[in-house]
């Protein structure tokens, strides 16, 4: 373990075995006490390492607290039980509770269904909402003849009909009330368990993801919810290991500057704090773009005076339309000058699970080619 100063990032006062041994609890706690401590020891005082990012630093205490060094399992809390009465776990600060692992799940969002085939329970998924309904390619088979709930919004009348045991949310917004929707409420009342995703808990209790390794609890609360801890946790160790190889891959690499903006309509929404942040760290890149905001809206004017090395486009249009839209409004950048463009697709983008690993991947690849050669 180094203690010599490098270029910034993350101290290394304290020998990481030492910091593990604070480590304990479920692999949920240990990544958030991993976290608090990273953030409350960054000081310009002492000496640092760099890991790529807090997730990078998050991650290696991880898999010692997991027991790939030798530590203890310790602590008695849980953020997730599967014992006991009945199944509980935490969601947007709700307790989620099933008499027994669902065996009956809607999922209304996209990334959800890739966490559910991953640990062996896409079977269960018995409805869809057609709108977000985007699984991968190859396990498009598994959705075919499922019943559609709903457009973007699931209806009220459909989803109470159908009687799942879980309704998966990866946003609260879809289960508010609004258009049409049914409410957490209306839900539980007639024993439908509700489950939000982490990403997606502003509208419900006002917190929002910050980095990475909410999606990693969202994985193993939903392995929870259906019974399959181990497969979830094991899924977990995979996507870490994944972050781990792409922080080796572009440590050392000049920091690209980029901006990532979506198009809605007419208007540029940027990408700002939160997850986003921790995405495009993760990748090897700088966001032009910092604040404490998930998401702005700026005016070409503004975005062209960024001058990004590269742009990472959401768009509400086709690939060839996005590419030629960021030609003809910004000609004047780099990224344009350089032809660093990339449109995101977005029957595979997802606010959650895998996909959010995947992101960092494409991202990294895209911004450090030479890194991946």
């Amino acid at each position: 373990m180094t203690t010599a100063a490098d270029d910034g990032g993350i101290p290394c006062s304290r020998a990481l075995d030492e910091i593990c041994d604070e480590v304990v609890g479920t692999p949920i706690q240990r990544r958030k006490t991993a976290a608090m401590h990273f953030r409350s020891t960054a000081s310009p005082s002492f000496p640092t390492c760099r890991p790529r990012s807090l997730v990078a630093a998050v991650l290696a205490c991880s898999a010692i607290a997991w027991g790939v060094t030798g530590c203890g399992d310790g602590g008695s809390e849980t953020a997730a039980s599967g014992t006991g009465a009945g199944i509980q776990v935490e969601s947007c600060g709700r307790t989620v509770t099933l008499d027994a692992p669902a065996e009956k799940i809607v999922v209304i969002g996209a990334a959800t269904t890739d966490t559910l085939v991953d640990i062996g329970a896409g079977d269960r998924i018995s409805g869809v909402v057609s709108a977000s309904a985007r699984p991968l390619p190859a396990n498009q088979h598994l959705f075919e003849d499922l019943p559609d709930l709903g457009d973007y919004y699931p209806s009220r009348e459909a989803l109470l009909a159908h009687g799942p045991d879980l309704v998966i949310a990866e946003q609260g917004h879809v289960v508010s009330g609004q258009s049409g929707s049914p409410t957490i409420s209306e839900l539980e009342k007639a024993g439908i368990a509700v489950y939000v995703g982490t990403t997606g808990c502003g509208t419900i209790d006002g917190t929002y993801a910050t980095d990475l390794t909410a999606v990693f609890d969202d994985i193993e609360r939903i392995g929870t919810l259906v019974g399959e801890e181990a497969a979830a946790a094991t899924l977990v160790g995979r996507l870490e290991q994944r972050m781990t190889d792409v922080g080796d891959k572009v440590r050392g690499a000049t920091p690209v500057k980029v901006v990532m903006m979506s198009l809605i309509g007419s208007d540029l929404y940027v990408s700002s704090g939160g997850m986003t942040a921790d995405i495009l760290d993760g990748a090897g890149a700088v966001n032009l773009v910092d604040n404490d905001q998930e998401t702005l809206v700026y005016s070409k004017e503004q975005i062209a005076e960024l001058d990004p090395e590269a742009f990472i486009f959401f768009p509400s249009i086709s690939e060839s339309e996005a590419r030629r839209y960021l030609r003809d409004n910004f000609p004047t950048t780099g990224a344009v000058k350089n032809d660093r463009l990339f449109v995101i697709n977005p029957d595979l983008a997802g606010t959650t699970g895998p996909r959010q690993v995947q992101a960092v991947e494409d991202f990294a690849r895209f911004l450090h080619p030479d890194r991946f050669a």
